[in-house]
């Protein structure tokens, strides 16, 4: 077994709801350091958000959310995308970072 296959497999389960992966992903006290919800408001750097809109691990309601807390956030949203953008679109991705660090 590889990290990648452990990954691969894991991503599968929470997609599919399993309520078993669910709880080791919200059980992690490791999650709680990593999520930054009310720290959104406080990024004062240009931000480029890049997202796809067929996410099936965070949802594109989350990407507009931190859009929307992030003061002068720009969203970009990749058609026929997942979880993964610069893997599954990597043209699509590199459009909207090149531009956005010119």
């Amino acid at each position: 077994m590889t990290e990648d296959f452990v990954r691969h497999h894991f991503e599968i389960q929470l997609k599919a709801n399993d309520g078993a992966t669910q709880r080791s992903l919200w059980s992690n006290p490791q999650l709680a350091s990593e999520i930054v919800g009310d720290r959104l408001v406080d990024i004062t750097i240009p931000t480029l958000i890049v997202w796809g809109a067929n996410d099936e691990v965070i949802p594109l309601a989350q990407g507009r959310e931190y859009a929307a807390k992030i003061p002068q956030a720009k969203l970009v949203i990749i058609p026929d995308c997942g979880h993964v953008p610069p893997i599954e679109k990597p043209e699509a991705f590199l459009s909207a970072v090149i531009p956005f660090l010119n």
